[in-house]
């Protein structure tokens, strides 16, 4: 008896274990699922039961993983960032000074919006109608906010911001410059390449800037 418990212990983490791997892999399938069916018929459009189907996976557990269609909308954009490591990627480039900080900064916002560009408008296009969604990425969007005023600040400290230029004044056009819709509108609709489109954006950044702030030196 003693032996038959001891051993049905020892097997209990390795059941365990298979079964959070299990969970992981499945919601790794599920966000992969969702992303493909709201990029090709939209948010509104889309179904759990699609989803789910393509995932390989019952209507239920996307459910149990996910709560509800807007939590799985929530998930699925800040999968879109860990995936990448974009927070930290972004946090190491404009803890720099200079011109090569902001290139690289709108670089890799560029690549970014670039791997995701279907998605991204598929959410903003619910964002648009859609009170609960719109808080949704408002929520992530104020992260790139708060990366964009610690940059400003530091930049401020080191007097390198023009003096028509508020620190606040300042994040907000970078803010709108980094954007998912500013980079769309030079790519989409004025047919810019990818780095193209991020020159642009960073070049047009500089009228913050004074005039000595290294950026010919840097390129």
């Amino acid at each position: 008896m003693i032996h038959a418990v001891r051993e049905k212990a020892l097997k209990r983490p390795y059941r365990l274990g298979s079964r959070e791997k299990s969970i992981v892999r499945n919601r790794a399938e599920i966000l992969r699922a969702a992303r493909a069916v709201f990029s090709k018929v939209g948010f509104h459009g889309a179904g759990l039961e699609e989803v789910a189907l393509l995932a390989g996976v019952s209507r239920k557990t996307v459910y149990y993983q996910f709560g509800s269609k807007m939590g799985l909308l929530e998930a699925l954009v800040s999968e879109l960032e860990t995936s990448a490591d974009l927070p930290a990627r972004v946090q190491n480039i404009i803890e720099r000074f200079g011109w090569s900080a902001v290139r690289d900064y709108f670089a890799e916002i560029a690549r970014f919006w670039d791997r995701n560009r279907e998605i991204m408008r598929a959410l903003h296009g619910v964002a648009a109608t859609d009170a609960d969604a719109r808080k949704v990425l408002d929520r992530h969007d104020l992260a790139r906010r708060k990366r964009l005023t610690s940059f400003i600040e530091r930049v401020a400290r080191r007097d390198e911001l023009r003096e028509n230029w508020t620190p606040k004044h300042a994040v907000e056009l970078l803010w709108l410059l980094s954007s998912f819709a500013s980079f769309d509108q030079l790519v989409e609709r004025s047919g810019l390449s990818v780095e193209t489109a991020a020159r642009v954006l960073a070049e047009t950044s500089l009228v913050l800037l004074k005039p000595t702030y290294p950026a010919k030196k840097q390129r």
